[in-house]
């Protein structure tokens, strides 16, 4: 069995705040806004806390919330790890989990999902596709 598609993502880095310097690399926080299209569209703001390393290797949680377009609230979190594949472009996978109190998307509170995608630093471009895991 295959997992199912559950939405992709087009987001825009809004802002990063740099936190801390360290030989295990730089601790810092990417701030997005964008787009969700699938089994639910809305508005998204999501944080990123993560530890990019010196050899470009990465490791984050996220924190984000989705807006329905009919005024459902989506909460999830969850957490990845990153590569880069080319000057300041990074593969991004994890898995991530969702909470909401909608009764129309209830549904996702017992989703476990996975999540895959790319980050272009140089443009702030961000796109994942976000699978339910069977």
């Amino acid at each position: 069995m295959t997992d199912e598609l559950l939405y992709e993502t087009q987001e825009k880095i809004a802002s990063v705040t740099l936190h801390e310097i360290s030989p295990e690399g730089v601790r810092l926080t990417w701030n997005l806004q964008g787009q969700v299209v699938g089994r639910y569209n809305a508005a998204r703001i999501e944080t990123v806390k993560g530890l990019l390393k010196p050899d470009g290797t990465s490791e984050f949680e996220l924190l984000i919330v989705d807006r329905t377009y009919d005024g459902e609230t989506v909460l999830a979190k969850g957490n990845g790890a990153g590569r880069p594949t080319g000057p300041a472009k990074i593969h991004v996978e994890g898995t991530a989990s969702f909470m909401t109190a909608s009764t129309k998307l209830a549904w996702l509170n017992s989703v476990k999902a996975r999540f895959e995608g790319s980050a272009d630093l140089g443009s702030g471009d961000v796109f994942v596709k976000v699978y339910s895991v069977k």
